[in-house]
């Protein structure tokens, strides 16, 4: 299944993140990039809550983690950069 709309609980949360009070309450982050998102899983897997990849990217995540496909649309709509 891929999350297709911006409305999603799932993706209505982590959008929430940009909210550095937010991110203060929750203890939470979001990290974005392909690179940097492979060193955080690489090297501190045990804080992972989610991964969030497109079908075409989906691949690049290591085996034994769990991926939720979304829409390059909905990945688009959470992103800072």
């Amino acid at each position: 299944m891929i999350i297709e709309s911006a409305s999603n609980p799932l993706i209505k949360n982590i959008k929430k993140l940009k909210d550095k009070k937010y991110r203060k309450e929750t203890g939470k982050y979001l990290i974005e990039g392909i690179n940097l998102c492979l060193e955080f899983l690489e090297n501190t897997p045990e804080f992972l809550d989610v991964v969030l990849a497109t079908p075409e990217k989906a691949d690049l995540v290591p085996e034994g983690f769990s991926v939720t496909l979304v829409s390059e649309r909905v990945l688009e709509s959470m992103g800072e950069t």
